[in-house]
Formats: structure tokens, sequence, C-alpha cells
């Protein structure tokens, strides 16, 4: 083999491994590009949905629920079967079980080997489990009173009559509790909740609901008002005014929201109000003390001014911004009220 022969061999070795060098920087270079591109399609998506959120119709304002979108990564399969297990662990452990015993019918009950009858039960049999519908249904409970009397003639005692929510009404609590949370948790109005009634075999017209609904409504007004009074015990309270069409006049009325952190858990209340004076405020939060975070309407100031018992939290974090003092990590870190009140006033809020 000559010089050249072996430089050309050389040569072409050292050809061979750039070759290669470059075919794995390529490989390196397509998987990068690769990822690149699914982070691009994932803030495009991110991008058209708040594109949808923001300027699209009221249908489309809000934010689809899918992966894609949320930039959450694809579950593996173990996770996928592990979630299932237990979804499903908890289904069956809420869920009645109503047991039925299926026995083997008919010429299976003979042996095809030896003809004998006398089969014996082997274990305890299989399990063959169904979840199924049990439709509701209405009843009438009929009460027979007993009625006693004495030989002596002079005495006679009669059972007393099971208590009735309203008088010469002949629908039970239960009935009407389910009026209610149809209506109020599962938002369905009486038109519907009449027709889904009358499926389950109940003629009941809307008139009769509204009537039932309200009277509940006057039944429970002490209860109403004790959570009224909860509210204004909480030491933080935030409170919002929602506008409501009146269907008697064209002026808007005001169902005004409440939230009160207490120790166990938030509690909510609801009152409504033919106008967006201040009076709803100083009804439900009165004289008590705490903070209110609320915007900046003007009808809160009976309740939460520095002469009034509760500090705006809204307002004095509005008055830390525009004067550059510095956030002081949430409400309750303010101390006690008497704490807030001084620093609302040095803010001149």
């Amino acid at each position: 083999m000559t010089a050249l022969e072996e430089q050309l061999l050389r040569e072409l070795e050292e050809s061979r491994g750039q070759v290669a060098t470059l075919q794995a920087t390529l490989s390196t270079m397509a998987k990068a590009l690769a990822d690149q591109k699914e982070a691009m399609d994932r803030l495009v998506a991110q991008y058209e949905s708040l594109q949808k959120q923001l300027f699209g119709r009221k249908s489309e304002q809000k934010l689809p629920s899918t992966k894609k979108v949320t930039g959450k990564k694809k579950l593996k399969r173990e996770d996928v079967t592990k979630e299932r297990r237990a979804r499903a662990k908890a289904r069956d452990a809420s869920v009645p079980v109503k047991t039925r015993r299926i026995p083997v019918g008919g010429t299976k009950r003979i042996c095809p080997h030896c003809a004998c009858t006398k089969l014996r039960p082997l274990g305890p049999g299989l399990a063959h489990k169904l979840i199924e519908y049990v439709p509701a249904r209405f009843v009438y409970e009929k009460s027979v009173l007993e009625t006693l009397s004495c030989p002596c003639g002079q005495y006679i005692v009669t059972a007393e009559a099971p208590p009735r929510p309203f008088d010469q009404s002949p629908y039970g609590p239960k009935l009407i509790a389910h009026l209610i949370v149809s209506k109020l948790l599962d938002a369905m109005p009486h038109y519907r909740l009449e027709k889904a009634l009358a499926r389950q075999g109940l003629q009941i017209s809307r008139q009769t609901m509204t009537d039932l609904f309200h009277r509940a409504a006057e039944a429970l007004e002490p209860l109403a008002a004790a959570l009224v009074a909860m509210v204004a015990t909480s030491d933080i309270v935030q409170a919002d005014e929602t506008p409501q069409r009146r269907q008697d006049t064209k002026k808007r009325a005001y169902l005004w929201t409440f939230l009160a952190h207490m120790e166990t858990e938030p509690v909510i209340a609801y009152r409504f109000s033919a106008d967006r004076s201040g009076e709803t405020p100083r009804i439900v939060l009165g004289a008590s003390k705490g903070v209110l975070v609320a915007d900046q309407y003007s009808g809160y100031n009976v309740v939460a001014t520095p002469r009034a018992p509760r500090l705006d939290e809204g307002r004095a974090q509005r008055a830390r911004r525009r004067r550059g003092v510095p956030a002081r990590g949430g409400s309750r870190a303010l101390g006690s009220a008497s704490e807030r009140l001084r620093a609302s006033a040095e803010l001149g809020v």
C-alpha cells in the first residue's frame, strides 16, 4: 500500500468520525427543537385562551380545563390507575349495598356426569357488582291516631298527631326541604322542578311551591338572624353588593354578601336591599369591631372609617401604596383592632 493510499484511508476514517459527530449533534438539536415547538404550542394555546377570556364572548370567557392550556404534565399510566382505584374505593364506601341471592336454576342443578341433584354450595358465591339508580318516590304518611275511652264513660283520650310544618298543609318537612335544596343549591327553577316532580308521580303547581318556599323562609328567619349575628362577631369580614333587576320597577335592588372568617369554617350571609345605602352594612355589622375588606363604595363608611368600629382594610392598603408604605402581610398581621385604627389614622384613611 502506497503512502497516498494510507493518507486517503486516514482521511476517510476522520471523515467518518466527523459524520458521526455531526449526526449526534443533529439528533440533539432536533430533540431540543421538538421541545421548543411543544413549549411554543402550549404558550400559543394559553395566549388564545386568555384572549378569549378577556375579549371573547361571554360564553367563551372561561379557561377550558385542558392539560394543554394549564401546562400540566401528562399523568403516567400508573398515576391514572392509582387515581381511578382511589375514586372507586371512595365510591364503594359511600354507596349502600343491597345484596340479592341468585340461585342456579333449571337443568344446571343436575350434574351432567352422574345425574346427581344434591349439589353442595362451593364457597360464599361469586360476587357481581352493578351500580344502579333507585328512582325517588313520594308517599303519603298516613297516621292513625289511637283513641281510648274509660269504662266509666267520663274520659276519652286521643294520641297526639305528628307536627306539621304549616297548618292546613299536606306537605311534610322533608318535601319542603327538597324544594328548597333543589331551587337554591341545584339552581332549578320552579317550572323545571314542576316537571321533574310530575315524572316522579307528584302533581304540584309552581304557585304551591312558591308559597311553601316563602312560608319556609318565614319559619327559618331565626336561623338567618343567628347567621347574621355570627358574621358580626367575626374579626375579619369581606363584603360586596351585587345589583339585581326588579320586576315591579325599573330601579335596581342589591344583594349584599358578607363573608366572615370564623375559627372553624367561613360563614356567608346574604341580605336583600331595595337600595344601595349604607343601612344594610350598619344593620349587619352594627358596632362590631374588626377589619372590613370591601371596595371603595362610600356606603361602607358607616361601619369602616377611623371614627367607626371597623377598619376598611382595602382603603388602608390603597393608602399605603399611595404613600409608599410596604404592605403588612395580610389583615391578620395588623394586630388588635385598636392598633388597626391607630395605623389607619396615621395614614389619613
